[in-house]
């Protein structure tokens, strides 16, 4: 299964909640300082968690989808809708059982320089993928900062 996409490879995961989050890995403080959120409130409240976590925002910053529980997912990012934002490029895709222990473990600047994802499998397997994105004139539609959609493969 790959977990990673540097150069646009496709991304597999498996779902075991029914929901993951999206989130660009800038985020991925601010979300710690906060994970008791996900503990305690059901995705289905998402916006009450974005807005208590980026009380500047006025939304889009955090994406939730829904999944079949058990299904290994294959996704592609795409520019079309507005669902979910990212300043630099980078996503994280995280089953919703999942959020804590990965928050737990992630290093953003230890990740930005080594793009090692070893001690995340060992945490929490194969219930995340991290994006990135493969620069710009390379094809594809995720290219950089903005807001995006995810479409199932």
């Amino acid at each position: 299964m790959n977990n990673l996409s540097i150069n646009g490879e496709t991304v597999s995961f498996v779902s075991k909640s029914g929901y993951f989050l999206i989130f660009d890995i800038l985020f991925s403080e601010k979300l710690r300082d906060k994970s008791f959120l996900f503990e305690r409130v059901s995705p289905l409240n998402i916006k009450e968690i974005e807005a208590e976590i980026f009380k500047w925002s006025d939304g889009e910053l955090l994406g939730l989808y829904e999944a079949n529980i058990n299904d290994v997912i294959h996704i592609e990012i795409i520019n079309k809708d507005k669902v979910f934002g990212t300043d630099t490029g980078v996503v994280a895709v995280i089953d919703w059982y999942s959020i804590t222990d990965f928050l737990e473990v992630f290093d953003y600047n230890i990740f930005v320089d080594t793009y090692s994802i070893t001690q995340i499998q060992n945490k929490i397997g194969d219930s995340f993928a991290i994006i990135s994105t493969p620069s710009m004139d390379k094809g594809f539609e995720f290219c950089g900062s903005g807001s995006y959609f995810i479409k199932e493969i």
